[in-house]
């Protein structure tokens, strides 16, 4: 679909369905030079959630700010159910994308569609030539030439990644709402090593889990472990190496954390390892699947420095009102303490790096709402433009504008100070660790922290002539993205989703619902037009329900990030029947410090001007 009728096609889904609240519960993927976000719920002004059954495509190869940037929606087929918590694999080499996992949502409200839980299937998301649209295709299951392995159901909450030519998935739950194997809705933990193969397609569950407590089976009336999260790591070992960090056991009735050990596994040897972690050791509340509350990592290469940091981001003890983030850095297996603070807090969004020293944050609800119901969906708006925020991984700070041209990522000045002064390496749980963290090798094209081959050049990108207006304008960055994909294309052979067979009558796919049949107090026709480059602005928790409502009844907007201590954050003055739009200035004091000067997140410091997101940084 050409970029200019996506653009009118977006806003229009927009204006029937009112003003964007918040999406969780999401799965996103970077895909060569794209962000593909999937699945999950979305809320509009109504606040009932919906199953979405779109996937954006958010272009990476330009600079944009999370008021300016046009995603582009593919409608998925009427065959494909959206799930909450799915996982999502790229394949690099033949630049597809491929969805598993997922649950059914007891919040979703897709009407007359769905009943029961779907029998399981994998989908496969092939892009087309123009990176403006793709088609779902589905690989293992009912509509496909190979049926999904019947000794595999649908799990959730696994940890998973992919790298080089497989994906792996280890301790996952399921319960009737995942697969329909289950009989109720207990969650149960998933034994063994799933492995899914890009060049053959096969699924397959492996016993050789290294015993990692979250793939142990739970047994009834027994409170599964829940599982860390996995990263692929291809800086070292002859296939990369993948890290599992944190997690909770409780297989023993006494909840246990995991910070203070890693998880190794080298699909090379197949083998598992247990390295123990030192530094600023991040420590976690005791858990439930409810209650989780570290939902991101992701990791970056530094490729002068050699080492590889992974970071995580969320709820740590110590910082209850406020989402934090810890590095661990290979190959000491240090864990580093940083400054960031941001809020509100945040669970079920996703955290993508990309091909340089930034990720991107997706979506999330507030923990922190007036009614403590993460699911109460109606109890806040997500306070980001379109719900997306940019991390900086090298500064480490939080921004609304993510830059094309940024560079490659280089490690916190704090992790830099520590190479310099500490040993490289830790003293070795199993000395064959050491074989493999001695050694390194740079492959940039599978570095999250390096290049990507479908990366436009910036000279090529500066060569578009931007002084061209309305339509014309998108139609020439149209025309010119085209021409620079196809000449890339031209050399490099692309592949179906049904590798080695016949390729399969596609499914076609449906215009999103009108949901016109839903109730008429759910609202989800609103008069008042809106783009998706707009958010509905964030009422601090302070405020009480009532003035939630009022500013909700303003129709001035002001998009922003909800910034670190030192940061402001945009909302409107509730009560006045003015539409004025005002800041919140945060200094560089803590909350406690605030409380003692007398301010609180109410206190009104002046109006922004109309150019401003909403957050500035100390």
């Amino acid at each position: 679909m050409p970029f200019f009728l996506s653009f009118l096609f977006l806003a229009s889904v927009a204006s029937t369905q009112g003003y964007y609240r918040r999406r969780a519960g999401h799965a996103a993927a970077l895909a060569g030079n794209v962000l593909l976000v999937d699945g999950g719920l979305v809320c509009y002004d109504s606040g009932v959630p919906l199953y979405e059954n779109q996937t954006w495509i958010i272009d990476l190869s330009s600079s944009w700010t999370n008021t300016s940037l046009q995603p582009i929606p593919v409608p998925g087929p009427a065959s494909r159910q959206p799930f909450e918590t799915a996982t999502l694999w790229y394949d690099s080499t033949r630049d597809i994308v491929y969805e598993f996992g997922g649950v059914l949502s007891q919040d979703g409200s897709m009407p007359g569609k769905y009943e029961g839980t779907p029998e399981e299937s994998m989908w496969c998301f092939e892009m087309d030539e123009s990176l403006s649209s793709g088609i779902w295709t589905q690989v293992l299951g009912p509509q496909a030439d190979r049926t999904f392995p019947s000794d595999i159901s649908r799990p959730i909450l696994g940890a998973s990644a992919a790298g080089n030519s497989s994906a792996y998935y280890i301790g996952g739950l399921l319960s009737k709402w995942t697969t329909n194997k289950a009989a109720n809705s207990t969650l149960h933990s998933v034994p063994g090593l799933l492995q899914f193969d890009f060049n053959t397609q096969t699924l397959t569950n492996s016993t050789n889990d290294g015993s990692y407590f979250a793939s142990q089976f739970s047994e009834p009336g027994q409170t599964p472990s829940i599982a860390g999260m996995m990263i692929h790591v291809p800086l070292f070992g002859s296939q990369g190496v993948f890290v599992i960090i944190g997690g909770q056991s409780n297989d023993t009735g006494q909840p246990k954390q995991w910070w203070n050990n890693a998880t190794i596994f080298d699909p090379s040897s197949g083998s598992w390892y247990y390295q123990r972690t030192g530094g600023d050791i991040p420590q976690t509340p005791n858990q439930t699947v409810k209650n989780w509350a570290v939902y991101c990592a992701f990791g970056a290469q530094d490729n002068e420095l050699m080492t590889f940091d992974i970071f995580t981001c969320g709820r740590f003890t110590g910082f209850e009102t406020a989402d934090t983030c810890y590095i661990l850095s290979l190959p000491s297996f240090t864990w580093f303490a940083t400054h960031v603070k941001s809020y509100p807090r945040r669970v079920q969004q996703t955290c993508t790096a990309t091909g340089n020293r930034q990720m991107i944050m997706i979506g999330g609800l507030d923990p922190d709402q007036y009614s403590t119901d993460p699911q109460n969906w109606q109890a806040s708006t997500d306070p980001w433009g379109q719900g997306i925020g940019v991390f900086d991984m090298t500064e480490l700070k939080y921004t609304d504008k993510y830059d094309s041209d940024a560079g490659q990522y280089a490690s916190p000045y704090l992790v830099q100070i520590y190479y310099q002064k500490n040993n490289r390496f830790p003293t070795w749980d199993d000395p064959r660790l050491q074989t493999i963290f001695e050694s390194t090798h740079i492959n940039q094209s599978a570095t999250p922290g390096g290049g990507n081959s479908r990366r436009l050049s910036t000279g090529s990108i500066v060569g578009i002539v931007v002084s061209v207006v309305g339509s014309l304008a998108l139609l020439v960055g149209t025309v010119f993205f085209r021409s620079k994909w196809k000449a890339w294309n031209a050399g490099n052979s692309r592949t179906s989703c049904n590798i080695g067979l016949t390729q399969l009558s596609r499914v076609p796919s449906e215009p999103p619902p009108t949901y016109s049949d839903i109730n008429e107090q759910d609202n989800f026709s609103s008069n008042q037009p809106v783009t998706p480059s707009h958010a509905e602005i964030f009422t601090p928790p302070e405020k009480s329900q009532q003035a939630f409502e009022s500013a909700r009844g303003q129709n001035d907007i002001v998009d922003g990030i909800s910034s670190p201590v030192g940061g402001r954050i945009a909302f409107q003055q509730p009560g006045t029947g003015t539409n004025r739009t005002f800041a919140c200035q945060l200094d560089s004091a803590t909350p406690t410090e605030m409380m003692d000067r007398g301010l609180d997140l109410g206190d009104f410091w002046g109006p922004l001007s109309p150019n401003q997101t909403g957050v500035t940084n100390s």
